[in-house]
């Protein structure tokens, strides 16, 4: 019944503003009725608006070109325990499966494309394949010593119940991209955060830009840069960089950070860097400073070969080596001998 409902408001709304363009081969379009042949029953409403739209947006929201769902108010309550049930403004739910199936299946599916170029005055060319935006006026009851409500703009889960065996892959987002031959962007990227200029007041317990938590089991690896997808092809370049802090900017914000990692709530029973390579190297512009509040100091353990150098560049500018452990951890004190 509820279902019924939800729809016939649905399609409701959707054959007011588009009953005239139905071209749907089914002659009451805007009515839906049941089709058993091939395809399911269809409405199509086509738009074209030209000239000056109308301000007519709804209440922080934007114009609406097709159709539009609004609630004007909202306090009903659930029968049900909360979180279990959530009442949505809009609803779909499908239910799919069988041997005749021979391709992937969207809940939904949205479609954009620039067409022309738009006027040379926009002040918005921002072209979005769905917008989302959640804002709150009041508070929900809490107070600064315990907090209550979460708003959110998108929220989305997966999850392979019982008898959901030897999937390949189980991905709660995903996000892809193409910049095809021919094409040209200022800007590359799979994932861009942002704040609002308004952006002020900074959170009372966790202020950061990704906020990871486990409500179950964790994971073995916080981010993984794999070849996966294509053994031939590395998600990085050879001359690239894995993370860059401080660049693509003009350089002239000064840019000051306490660190660059903190560890100090944690126990690293391994190694905090680990590499493959025969050589690493640590370069910077100004001073590295090793400095430890253990009475163990900084160990080096070079039992398996190897060595440690300290080198540098005089104030003439030629490179020395000032001091070097060779392999088995004895000191040798003259510069000379360690090259």
């Amino acid at each position: 019944m509820h279902r019924k409902l939800i729809l016939g408001t649905l399609f409701a709304l959707l054959s007011f503003t588009a009953r005239a363009a139905c071209t749907d081969t089914l002659t009451d379009c805007p009515n839906v009725r049941a089709n058993t042949g091939t395809f399911g029953g269809h409405v199509f409403g086509t738009v074209a608006p030209t000239g000056t739209l109308p301000d007519s947006r709804p209440a922080w929201g934007y114009t609406p070109l097709g159709w539009a769902l609004k609630s004007t108010s909202d306090n009903a309550a659930t029968t049900t325990t909360g979180g279990q049930v959530i009442p949505s403004l809009a609803y779909i739910q499908q239910a799919y499966g069988g041997s005749n199936i021979n391709d992937g299946r969207n809940g939904l599916s949205i479609f954009t494309q620039l067409t022309a170029p738009t006027a040379p005055s926009n002040p918005y060319p921002y072209y979005v394949g769905f917008s989302s935006y959640s804002t709150a006026q009041v508070p929900d009851n809490g107070t600064s010593a315990t907090p209550k409500g979460v708003l959110e703009a998108v929220t989305g889960a997966v999850a392979l119940n019982a008898g959901a065996t030897n999937f390949n892959a189980l991905i709660a987002a995903e996000f892809a991209m193409s910049s095809d031959t021919g094409s040209s962007s200022r800007i590359k990227t799979t994932l861009m955060l942002d704040n609002w200029p308004s952006d002020a007041v900074h959170g009372s317990f966790v202020d950061s830009w990704i906020f990871t938590t486990a409500l179950g089991t964790g994971f073995d690896t916080w981010a993984t840069i794999s070849a996966y997808a294509d053994p031939t092809k590395f998600p990085i370049l050879p001359t690239g960089t894995v993370i860059r802090v401080g660049g693509y900017d003009s350089n002239t914000l000064t840019k000051h950070i306490a660190n660059g990692f903190d560890f100090t709530n944690m126990q690293i029973d391994d190694s905090v860097l680990k590499w493959g390579e025969a050589a690493w190297t640590l370069k910077g512009n100004g001073d590295a400073h090793l400095n430890t509040v253990y009475t163990q100091g900084i160990h080096l353990d070079m039992t398996t070969g190897g060595g440690f150098f300290i080198s540098g560049t005089l104030p003439s500018g030629t490179p020395a080596t000032f001091a070097c452990f060779a392999s088995g951890g004895q000191l040798i004190s003259s510069p000379t001998a360690c090259q």
